[in-house]
């Protein structure tokens, strides 16, 4: 199971709050997500998402498999979803020990105890693969903003990017984050050192001007 130990989300400077933060528990799983809503629309396709989370995950039963909430994550991003808009997604699932996370866009999920993350789906990222660009650097290059890979409505299927941990020792943690949160950061060194209460005790300082973008984060523990 992955403990709730911390969670953030604010609109910052932004118009609109574009980020759904959400966090769903069963007798064996844990689901928990951010959804970083791309084009400023009201109702938004991250509405939709949300709902059909929080639809899905409060009503099946205590007990899961890891494809079955998979899956169940998968239909409630491309089912019965009517709003424009586009999103970066970032889940983080864990039954019965084990850890699937499923990305898409600039939406990222940190792996503290590994020191690793996601990877970006950005032409700063094509960058990087290519050599052309040195990977401690993205964080701050314009081309992070420009996205290979997002979702959206009327979408036949969706790729996601998955990662599987079959065997996480308890007490790993885990951050996720819209770009809002890492984008504050010259690189990642200082996001993998994060706990929960320095996490706390960082954002507290801030105040709104000092967050120019939606920024959401949530770190959890495997227990």
């Amino acid at each position: 199971m992955l403990k709730n130990n911390f969670q953030f989300s604010v609109r910052g400077t932004r118009n609109t709050q574009l980020d759904r933060v959400g966090y769903h528990q069963g007798e064996n799983w844990t689901f928990a997500y951010i959804l970083d809503g791309l084009v400023e629309t009201t109702p938004h396709f991250v509405d939709c998402v949300d709902r059909n989370f929080k639809r899905a995950f409060k009503t099946i039963e205590r007990r899961q498999s890891l494809n079955s909430i998979r899956d169940l994550a998968i239909n409630a991003i491309i089912k019965n979803v009517v709003n424009e808009g586009k999103a970066s997604i970032a889940l983080l699932i864990c039954v019965d020990g084990k850890v699937l996370t499923l990305t898409v866009g600039d939406t990222r999920v940190y792996f503290l105890n590994e020191r690793t993350r996601t990877i970006d789906h950005s032409r700063a990222q094509e960058l990087i693969s290519s050599g052309k660009l040195n990977e401690s650097l993205l964080n701050q290059n314009s081309f992070r903003k420009y996205l290979t890979k997002s979702v959206c409505k009327d979408m036949a299927e969706v790729e996601l990017d998955e990662r599987i941990h079959n065997q996480v020792p308890e007490g790993s943690k885990f951050i996720i984050c819209s770009d809002g949160f890492w984008s504050s950061f010259d690189d990642d060194e200082e996001i993998y050192n994060f706990n929960s209460k320095t996490l706390e005790a960082y954002l507290s300082a801030l105040s709104i001007e000092n967050l120019s973008d939606n920024t959401s984060v949530m770190l959890l523990k495997k227990e």
